[in-house]
């Protein structure tokens, strides 16, 4: 797994992603990092005082992240194929967006 590079495919998602690394996840906060830049409409967040099994470790904190990032109203850039069909179809930009693929 440490030589796979999916960098290509990430490239191409358009969904809004949530990025999650813990803070003390050493062997994965670099590949976050490069992973929330690529993807286009990526947020990244490093869990403070965690390691790498987030939901175990602080699921307090994960809960807070989740609740923060959902609760987000979505306004999707009309790019994005999934919206398009779901705004021609009467959706309301402010609605919670369909799932949408790569």
């Amino acid at each position: 797994m440490k030589n796979l590079d999916l960098s290509s495919k990430a490239a191409q998602v358009g969904c809004p992603t949530l990025v999650l690394c813990g803070e003390k996840d050493s062997a994965n906060r670099k590949s976050a990092h490069l992973l929330a830049q690529t993807i286009k409409n990526a947020e990244l967040k490093i869990v403070a005082n965690t390691g790498h099994v987030v939901n175990e470790e602080n699921p307090k904190a994960l809960a807070e992240i989740l609740n923060e990032y959902y609760l987000k109203p979505v306004i999707a850039p009309a790019k994005i194929p999934a919206f398009a069909a779901y705004k021609e179809k009467g959706g309301m930009a402010k609605k919670a967006m369909p799932p949408c693929g790569v």
